[in-house]
C-alpha cells in the first residue's frame, strides 16, 4: 500500500489517514520508517496464539470507534488478509464506499488459499471500486457482473521500483542462491513437511547451491523448519527479511521455491524463474507467461521440476525472460487519477 499512500498524498485537497491494525507489526516498522509513512490509527490486534476469531473480532471492534470519528468519504482496503476483509466490513457497515487494490484475483476453490479465496470474494461483494492487477483478474470481476472495475496493474511492481538499490542483498557471492518462502496456513502439517524435505533433498543433491529460507514468524513453522532443516549444510535460515532486502535478495537469486501470492509477483516482474508451492493458485498469470511453475506441496515433484529447470539452461532461460504480467510500476498513479476523476 505505501506506494498509493505516497501517490494519494499529492493530490493537495486529499487528506489521507492511515489505519494500521497491527496484524504483521514487525514486518511492516521498516518499510514505515524509511518512507516517512506514520499511522494515524493503531489498533494493536496481535497477539501471541490468536486464532481467526480473535483477529477478526479484534479488528471490527478496534475500526469502529477509528471510522466513526473521522467518517472518512473513502476506505482503501489492499488483497486479501484478515485485515483488508474485516477493514472493509467495518467500513461497510457505516455505510462507507470502498476501495479495494488488487482485487479480482481467484482460484475458484473457496479452501485454496485459506480463508483469503472467501476474504477476497466477500471484498469484491460490498467494494465501490475493484483495482485489478491484470487483465486475467479484470476479467474475473467482469464476469462476475462486479460494479466499477478497473484494470491498473499491481502497487507490488510500484514497489519494487521505488524500492531498487535501497536494501542488502543476503544472496550468496560464491553459489547459485534459491531462495525459500513459505508460510500459507493451508500448507501447514503435512504439506509443509514435504516441502521442507524437497528443500532438504535439493541441498543434499546440489552443493553448487545455497538455500536462503527468511523463517516466519509463525512459531508452528519454526519449531518444524529447525527439527528438519537447522542443521542441513546448503541451508541458511534468517529472520524474516524487511522488505528492501528482501527485494534486493530477490533480485539476486537464481531461483525461487514460495507459497507466496505476492513472491510469485515479485519473482515474475523481476525475472527470477519460480516455482509455486501450490496445489492451486489465484496468481495463474506468472504460470501462463512461463515465469513460474506450479510445483505442488508433493516433495518428489518439487524436486523434479526443480531439476527439471535447474538441468536446463534453455527452460531456465525461457522463464528468466518470460514477460512481467503484473504491470509496469505506475498501478498507484492509475488508481489516484481514478480516485480524482
Amino acid at each position: 500500500m505505501f506506494p498509493l499512500i505516497l501517490e494519494l498524498k499529492k493530490i493537495w485537497d486529499l487528506k489521507v489517514k492511515i489505519m494500521l491494525t497491527g496484524q504483521h507489526r514487525d514486518m511492516v516498522g521498516g518499510v514505515m520508517r524509511a518512507f516517512g509513512i506514520t499511522p494515524d490509527y493503531d489498533l494493536q490486534v496481535m497477539r501471541i496464539g490468536q486464532t481467526l476469531f480473535d483477529l477478526s473480532s479484534d479488528i471490527l471492534k478496534g475500526a469502529e470507534p477509528v471510522l466513526t470519528e473521522c467518517m472518512p468519504d473513502i476506505v482503501f482496503v489492499e488483497g486479501d488478509t484478515a485485515s483488508a476483509y474485516f477493514g472493509a466490513l467495518s467500513a461497510f457497515y457505516l455505510g462507507i464506499p470502498i476501495a479495494h487494490i488488487e482485487a479480482g484475483l481467484r482460484s475458484y476453490d473457496i479452501r485454496e488459499p485459506f480463508p483469503e479465496e472467501a476474504y477476497r470474494i466477500f471484498i469484491s461483494d460490498i467494494a465501490a471500486y475493484n483495482f485489478a492487477p491484470t487483465e486475467m483478474s479484470y476479467n474475473n470481476l467482469i464476469k462476475e457482473g462486479r460494479r466499477s472495475a478497473y484494470l491498473v496493474g499491481n502497487t507490488v511492481c510500484d514497489a519494487l521500483r521505488l524500492t531498487e538499490g535501497l536494501g542488502r542483498s543476503y544472496a550468496s557471492r560464491d553459489k547459485r542462491t534459491v531462495l525459500l518462502t513459505t508460510h500459507r496456513r493451508e500448507n501447514q502439517g503435512e504439506r509443509q513437511i514435504s516441502i521442507f524435505r524437497a528443500a532438504k533433498m535439493i541441498a543434499r543433491s546440489h552443493p553448487e547451491i545455497e538455500i536462503i529460507y527468511p523463517v516466519h514468524k509463525n512459531p508452528k513453522i519454526r519449531l518444524l523448519a529447525d527439527k528438519m532443516l537447522g542443521d542441513i549444510p546448503g541451508i541458511t535460515m534468517t529472520e524474516p527479511l524487511g522488505v528492501f532486502d528482501f527485494h534486493s535478495t530477490l533480485r539476486d537469486s537464481y531461483m525461487v521455491l514460495t507459497d507466496s501470492g505476492g513472491v510469485a509477483e515479485e519473482s515474475a516482474a523481476l525475472g527470477v524463474p519460480s516455482l509455486i508451492l501450490r496445489d492451486k493458485s489465484e496468481r495463474m498469470e506468472a504460470v501462463d507467461c512461463g515465469a513460474s511453475l506450479l510445483a505442488s506441496t508433493e516433495c518428489e515433484k518439487i524436486f523434479s521440476l526443480f531439476e527439471s529447470v535447474f538441468e536446463k539452461e534453455s527452460v531456465y532461460y525461457k522463464m528468466r525472460t518470460a514477460k512481467n504480467p503484473f504491470g509496469d510500476g505506475y498501478a498507484s498513479k492509475r488508481i489516484a487519477d481514478i480516485l480524482f476523476k
